[in-house]
């Protein structure tokens, strides 16, 4: 894409600055959102805005997915992008595009580009910001992340952090390893016993991890997690 995205100075002045992920993540924004309304497959996506997905950000910035979210939620709680998710894409906003616009006019389209419906191989894509080979590939990806995620993460883990799937992931591939493979009965009373032990989901991962670290079939309570559950009852009267 031809034209630029001026940074001042005063950048080096912005909170997340020195978290590197967040501010490479930030930056890939402002100079991959649309410089104009565009439409794509029946929807408008606004200048400021472009579509992706968590499995292509972390593949253009080198990134892991957790890396990603990490960064996504970090700008979305300072308000410097909105995020919406779909079954089949995300769009992401850049909230003060505008000031960032200066040098991305309508002249700036590649004169090559006839249509959005043809798009030539390695161009930036003008109507969604992506840089692949064309929109389909780009949905295919999106929902081939998405398949894989649903293979991968039973409906009973929607609630839990990614952290927490990972690792209960982890846990799984120790017990197949261990030629004891889980069967989705054995999983949900696994998670029913964390519940039990503690409801706290960090306590809850650092149990997993314990079982993983000892070759432990099974979770078992702590120390730790029998001290802090003393210290709530006692803080309870």
């Amino acid at each position: 894409m031809i034209g630029y995205v001026p940074l001042y100075r005063k950048f080096k002045e912005w909170e997340w600055y020195d978290e590197a992920n967040t501010m490479r993540l930030f930056i890939h924004c402002l100079i991959t959102a649309n410089h104009k309304d565009n439409k794509w497959r029946g929807i408008t996506v606004k200048k400021g805005s472009f579509i992706t997905s968590i499995g292509n950000l972390a593949h253009d910035l080198k990134l892991t997915k957790q890396n990603i979210r990490t960064a996504l939620k970090n700008l979305q709680s300072t308000n410097e992008i909105t995020v919406k998710t779909t079954h089949h894409y995300t769009v992401i906003n850049v909230v003060n595009w505008a000031k960032y616009a200066i040098g991305n006019n309508q002249s700036n389209t590649p004169t090559n580009t006839q249509s959005n419906k043809q798009v030539t191989s390695n161009q930036h894509t003008p109507n969604t910001g992506l840089t692949t080979n064309n929109n389909d590939k780009n949905v295919n990806n999106v929902k081939n992340d998405k398949k894989k995620d649903k293979e991968k993460e039973p409906g009973f883990l929607d609630d839990f952090s990614q952290d927490f799937k990972d690792t209960f992931k982890e846990f799984k591939k120790m017990r197949t390893k261990m030629k004891s493979p889980m069967t989705e009965h054995a999983e949900k009373l696994l998670i029913n016993k964390l519940e039990k032990i503690t409801t706290d989901e960090t306590q809850q991962i650092e149990l997993l991890n314990r079982s993983i670290e000892n070759g432990w079939k099974g979770v078992y309570e702590s120390n730790d997690t029998k001290e802090k559950k003393k210290l709530k009852h006692w803080s309870e009267y």
